[in-house]
């Protein structure tokens, strides 16, 4: 399960969101390149990912905090890359 994750100035997580239904092209979009090279961690949403989220998701981003797209492996059902890749599960 992808999900949106926030941190403030004292690097304290203050905000997460479950983003249900995140298909690959959007995917591709956030990540600004290919999901297959994804290999974990949070990942930087960049400005046009942040609107995308805004209109599709009803994510309000706060200036003053930080945000990134988080993958969590321990929810079934979501795989990155293709089956065989060091990326896929």
């Amino acid at each position: 399960m992808w999900a949106v994750t926030g941190y403030g100035r004292d690097e304290s997580q203050v905000f997460e969101q479950d983003l249900a239904g995140l298909g690959e092209d959007e995917l591709t979009r956030l990540l600004g390149g290919d999901p297959g090279e994804y290999r974990g961690g949070d990942v930087a949403l960049s400005a046009e990912g942040r609107e995308l989220l805004a209109d599709r998701h009803g994510i309000r981003f706060e200036p003053d905090v930080e945000y990134f797209l988080s993958y969590f492996r321990d929810y079934p059902g979501q795989v990155v890359g293709r089956p065989g890749d060091d990326g896929g599960q």
